[in-house]
């Protein structure tokens, strides 16, 4: 594993995440998305977990 290899967890990448209280469909960081971190819609404010695949 090179140098640049190990910085690539501080690249912003983002994923689509659909809420499901209103259905909006937001941007959101992969890296919350794959710790599976509570997510905040920011359309309706609601609280959410990603669902796993």
């Amino acid at each position: 594993m090179s140098f640049f290899d190990g910085l690539k967890f501080l690249t912003s990448t983002t994923t689509k995440v659909t809420c499901p209280e209103c259905g909006y469909v937001s941007e959101q960081m992969t890296a919350k998305v794959r710790k599976n971190s509570t997510l905040v819609c920011k359309k309706c404010g609601a609280l959410f977990q990603p669902k796993s695949r």
